[in-house]
């Protein structure tokens, strides 16, 4: 398959000899590159770009790999890559004094016969007196291939099962797994990926992939590592502007694998289908690239797991703080001189509460995606086909966001406490200027006022009953117990965070004495007949529910929200997933002075069903506030 892999490494090997002594070395073991320095030895396989790693005389990595699922517009799978070219060493040690190297694997891209059309390249770089593997990727897309659509992209590393037993991801998820023979032994729970352990210390556990995701771009370090030989291998990620879905996309980290033997699994996904999943649809003959990373394996040893955990945090903001790497050359990732700098001022005008942090960022416009015969818009939350760069704003307004790879961009911001979001168009980034994006003014769109609300804008149902506990398997099985007689609410008197269940599911719809506990019960009271209809505004954190929330004011039929967006957060036991809003008028003649009695009902046909609520507003008639995107008066203060 390779006729001149051999003469093409043989000459670059020559030449790399030449220098002996350099830091990196690049040779070649059973026709397959090699790279190493004094710590690591990467061996790369050129069919296919999968790598075991050996570091530290203890780290095992048996197989790291690049994976992808999804479909060509001829239904054909994407699995698999095209023909490999012979290995070509990108940056040669023996000419850069032995600091670095770097070897890159060429694929074409498939034919008719099926997998990626894409030309895909993979780049492997090692510097001299370093830990650290960096992993690169393109994706190239043009003239004669196929259209197709991705489900899921991603980096996968298969751990040694014998050494690593010790997870970290963040401050509440960190510490010693269950064996692979206490999986092996576990009781099957109510998905593939979720058991319940019952041999070993960890007797009694429900272990499961879903309980170890994160927000990717909130955590900078997260891997394995082993409590006897004292050693570790994480994952870095420098920059998120490659990554699916923007600063809240949740996705998974690592896990033991679902198959036997329970091997520690290390995730980088990229594009993930988890918790609302992201889109990435790319038509026939459409010129397009995507670089993936680089990102960072980073390996450690010599203290106890905790403290090899701790020094790979550091290790990862150290590379974020170097992002963009000036040592990578490919012509589609521009270099820090390349780049730009959008900044400027958001205000917020008459906010309902304070707002808490506030996100913002440059990111593409919503687009239609067409994904396997469906059409429906694809967000920022969604997007995976584009850039993203999102910050913070500080206390008096101010933002700027960095090394922005020149472009358009629509700036959007988000907000908590503040329903909705800020969207503007047509910011253009140029190489190496600085963007001055003026002063912004956010008007969030509410009606005239609030009559009440349970729980706080923030995207997530984390503040409800449970929502604390996010990560642990089932906690939806835990609704009839604490609510036998449903969900009971009333405003001014009830606790969200005790009153207010996580999850609007559908487990034992029928509670005590034939009580419906499906249907969720908000009691308020009205001084008088409002003279005008009001407004019911849902935020929705998950979804999973065919006929959405369907809708009672004392009694009598409101409407509801129809179906809406599967987002399958329940199930995964998360809080937060792709989020959207619904509002629903309510009729004014539904009401009445004194106690009103409004009743939220999902109806579901199996335990993975239910609805997450990010909040729920009752609010006067709307009034004509838009998105409020003008100049602010001089004496407007920031919010």
């Amino acid at each position: 398959m390779f006729p001149n892999y051999h003469l093409c490494l043989l000459a670059a090997l020559l030449t790399a000899a030449s220098t002996t002594s350099a830091a990196v070395k690049i040779s070649q073991e059973k026709h397959r590159p090699v790279l190493s320095n004094d710590s690591l030895q990467i061996t790369i396989n050129p069919d296919n770009g999968d790598f075991s790693l050996q570091a530290e005389g203890r780290i095992q990595v048996e197989r790291g790999y690049w994976s992808q699922v999804g479909r060509r517009q001829d239904g054909r799978d994407i699995a698999r890559l095209g023909v490999a070219a012979a290995p070509v060493i990108t940056v040669d040690p023996a000419q850069h004094g032995g600091t670095r190297g770097e070897i890159a694997l060429r694929f074409a891209p498939a034919g008719r016969e099926g997998g990626l059309p894409c030309e895909v390249e993979m780049r492997y770089t090692l510097a001299a007196d370093a830990r650290t593997l960096y992993l690169s990727a393109v994706w190239r897309h043009g003239p004669g291939m196929a259209g197709f659509n991705v489900g899921e992209a991603r980096h996968a590393m298969k751990l040694d099962r014998h050494i690593f037993d010790y997870l970290a991801v963040d401050e509440k998820r960190h510490g010693l797994m269950p064996s692979g023979a206490d999986w092996d032994r576990a009781t099957p729970l109510n998905l593939k990926e979720a058991r319940r352990i019952v041999t070993g210390p960890f007797a009694g556990k429900a272990e499961h992939k879903y309980g170890y995701s994160a927000l990717i771009a909130e955590t900078p370090a997260w891997g394995w590592a082993s409590s006897s030989r004292q050693c570790g291998v994480w994952l870095l990620n420098p920059s998120a502007e490659y990554l699916a879905g923007g600063p809240t996309k949740m996705e998974l980290t690592g896990h033991l694998d679902v198959n036997r033997e329970g091997t520690p699994v290390l995730l980088n996904m990229w594009h993930g289908s988890h918790y609302g999943g992201s889109a990435l649809s790319i038509a026939e003959n459409e010129v397009w690239t995507k670089v993936v990373g680089p990102f960072a394996i980073h390996c450690n040893a010599g203290q106890a797991p905790e403290a090899l955990w701790r020094e790979a945090q550091e290790t990862g903001r150290r590379e974020q703080a170097a992002w963009p790497y000036d040592w990578l050359d490919l012509p589609e990732f521009p270099r820090k001189d390349q780049r730009g700098t959008a900044e400027g001022t958001l205000l917020i005008r008459n906010p309902a509460t304070p707002p808490g942090r506030i996100r913002i960022g440059l990111a593409a416009p919503p687009r239609p995606a067409n994904r396997l015969g469906r059409t429906d818009s694809v967000d920022w939350q969604r997007n995976s086909r584009d850039y993203q760069f999102w910050g913070t704003v500080g206390p008096d307004g101010r933002f700027a966001l960095p090394q922005v790879r020149p472009g358009t961009y629509t700036l959007y911001a988000i907000a908590d406490g503040v329903p909705g979001e800020f969207s503007q168009t047509g910011f253009v980034v140029h190489a190496g200027q600085n963007l001055d994006c003026g002063t912004l003014t956010w008007e969030p769109e509410r009606g005239r006022h609030t009559l009440w609300q349970i729980g706080v804008a923030d995207r997530s149902a984390g503040e409800f009953r449970r929502g604390n506990e996010a990560g642990a398997w089932g906690l939806y099985y835990q609704f009839p117990g604490d609510f036998p007689q449903g969900v009971n609410y009333t405003i001014g008197q009830s606790d969200w965070t005790k009153d207010w269940n996580y999850a609007h599911c559908g487990i034992s719809q029928e509670g005590r004495r034939g009580v419906d506990t499906a249907a969720w019960r908000v009691n308020f009271e009205l001084a008088e007949m409002p003279a005008a209809k009001l407004n019911l505004r849902l935020g929705i954190a998950g979804n999973r529910s065919p006929e959405g929330v369907k809708l009672a004011v004392n009694g009598r039929p409101a409407g509801g929200t129809g179906p809406m967006p599967d987002t399958a957060v329940m199930h995964r036991d998360a809080v937060r997933g792709a989020w959207f809003e619904r509002s629903i008028p309510i009729p004014a003649g539904l009401l009445q002075a004194g106690q009103n009695t409004l009743t939220l009902r999902v109806p579901v046909q199996s335990w993975p069903e239910g609805v997450l609520y990010d909040f729920v507003r009752l609010e006067a008639a709307e009034q004509d506030s838009g998105h409020g995107q003008q100049t602010v008066p001089p004496d407007e203060l920031p919010q």
